[in-house]
Order: structure tokens, then C-alpha cells, then sequence
């Protein structure tokens, strides 16, 4: 894991960036961060895995973010059909 500490550090100082700006200045509240943390996390695991980010926390709108919304909805729904069938 060493090996990735510096790539890793780098997404999370990122993701650290884009919470406070997306931040509401008064209450601090940051709106959607579950999903903020989903696209960190994919962004963190593009990382390590494939050696490159994905660009999913530029959040600049456009295709990534797109691909990352879609991603984190088709989880979100793998979930929720799978946690149906846990309990029978």
C-alpha cells in the first residue's frame, strides 16, 4: 500500500478541496456527499488500480461526471435490489 500512499493522498487533499468549496459558508453543510464520497472513491480505486484518475472530482459537469452519476445510481440500485434478497 506504500506504493500508492502518494497517489491516494493526492485524490483525498482533492476531495478535501472540493468539500469546502461545494461547502455552504455559513452552515458548512456540504450538499449530495454521500455521492461526493462515492466519486472519491472511485476516483481513488481509478488511481490504484488503472494508475491514472478518472476525473470525477473536477466537478465540472460534462461526460465524467455524467459517467460518475451513472455509476453511483447503478450501485446505489444493485443495493437496493440485492438488500431485497438478503432477508428471505
Amino acid at each position: 500500500m506504500e506504493f500508492h500512499f502518494g497517489s491516494v493522498r493526492d485524490v483525498a487533499c482533492d476531495f478535501v478541496d472540493s468539500l469546502w468549496t461545494a461547502r455552504d459558508p455559513r452552515s458548512g453543510v456540504v450538499d449530495n456527499l454521500e455521492k461526493r464520497v462515492a466519486k472519491w472513491n472511485m476516483e481513488s480505486m481509478g488511481k490504484v488500480v488503472f494508475g491514472r484518475r478518472l476525473g470525477y472530482l473536477a466537478g465540472r459537469g460534462g461526460d465524467r461526471e455524467k459517467e460518475a452519476e451513472e455509476i453511483i445510481a447503478a450501485n446505489e440500485d444493485m443495493f437496493e435490489v440485492d438488500a431485497g434478497n438478503c432477508w428471505k
